[in-house]
Parts: structure tokens; C-alpha cells; sequence
């Protein structure tokens, strides 16, 4: 995600509304909780409204790399659950 200039943003948030599947760029918000994929996409719907109001997507670019450090963070926590109960279970809240 380092490398995303605003046009690939552009295009890779379009695809996200306008596409089946997610984007191949996005494949980190699988690592989200569910709970945190809700936000994630409430915080970038209005991120990308914003930014098609001003022009500026560099807050979009800025939010993306937040989330996708969150995704890491949240799948390094959940590391330890998954190796001792099974890669296929999530761990309880």
C-alpha cells in the first residue's frame, strides 16, 4: 500500500464500489474483525466522498495506510489464539 499514488486510490476505491470482489490492493481488509471492516468501510465511504468533493485524496491514501497497519496489528494479536486452537477459528470477543 506504501506505493499508492492518488490515481491508483482513484482507481483501486472506484473498483472497490463498482467491482465484485475486493481489489487485489485491498487483500489486508480480510485481516480486519469483523467490527473493524464495518468501520473501515464507513470511514472510507466518507473519506472517498470528501475527497471527490475537494480533489485532495491524499487523506484517502493517509486512511488506507492507517487501516492496513490496524489489519497487521489485529492479525498479530490474533496469532497466538489461532496457532493453538486452529488457523480456521476466530478467537471469541
Amino acid at each position: 500500500m506504501d506505493e499508492m499514488d492518488t490515481e491508483t486510490v482513484k482507481r483501486v476505491t472506484g473498483a472497490l464500489w463498482s467491482e465484485p470482489g475486493l481489489p487485489r490492493e485491498l487483500a489486508w481488509v480480510r485481516r480486519l474483525s469483523d467490527v473493524s471492516q464495518r468501520r473501515f468501510y464507513v470511514e472510507l465511504f466518507d473519506a472517498c466522498r470528501q475527497a471527490r468533493a475537494t480533489g485532495d485524496w491524499n487523506p484517502v491514501v493517509d486512511l488506507l495506510r492507517t487501516w492496513e497497519r490496524r489489519a497487521r496489528e489485529e492479525a498479530r494479536a490474533r496469532l497466538p489464539y489461532r496457532l493453538r486452537f486452529g488457523a480456521g477459528e476466530e478467537q471469541p470477543i
